[in-house]
């Protein structure tokens, strides 16, 4: 097999170069380059261990789902179940009908 493969930095030469020996060892063995677009699932994969700070060496379980699974629920409506005045309530009805308060002091 031709070696037409390059490597970005130093880890990833490592890699290629273990991936070479085990080679040897093989009867058929194939390289398969998959497009940048197909491989989000595994570059997110190879930073999740270095993204997660852990003081010892412990295994990350890794849960693939098959199918995206989105909640939709009910559209939730809040309605005000006391109609009692507040320090809002002067406010309020200004800027819904322009009233103002017949004491101008208490306006202000």
């Amino acid at each position: 097999m031709k070696w037409s493969y390059q490597a970005q930095d130093s880890k990833m030469t490592s890699y290629l170069t273990m991936v070479k020996e085990l080679q040897l060892s093989l009867k058929e063995f194939s390289i398969q380059q998959l497009p940048r677009g197909d491989n989000n699932h595994m570059d997110a994969f190879s930073n999740l261990g270095s993204a997660i700070q852990m003081t010892q060496s412990k295994s990350i379980p890794i849960v693939y789902l098959q199918w995206l699974v989105t909640w939709k629920g009910e559209e939730h409506r809040v309605s005000s179940l006391t109609n009692d005045d507040s320090w809002m309530t002067p406010i309020i009805n200004y800027l819904q009908q322009e009233l103002l308060l017949e004491d101008k002091n208490e306006s202000r």
